[in-house]
């Protein structure tokens, strides 16, 4: 897989992440794993972490 293509596709796949917390955020959608409820930091947390590995990868893909 060529670099150009690589930071592209992880772009697309960490900003889709980051729009779906946003929307899970907005409608206060709660998440659970099993018996264990996820708080709603936790979202706010993988939103952020998200959106910084998009911007980064669409950023390395820009060449800026």
């Amino acid at each position: 897989m060529k670099e150009k293509t690589y930071f592209i596709a992880s772009a697309i796949v960490f900003t889709a992440l980051a729009v779906l917390n946003i929307i899970k955020l907005a409608y206060g959608w709660t998440m659970q794993l099993g018996e264990i409820v996820v708080p709603v930091w936790a979202s706010w947390v993988c939103l952020a972490i998200t959106g910084y590995l998009g911007y980064i990868a669409l950023r390395l893909e820009l060449g800026k």
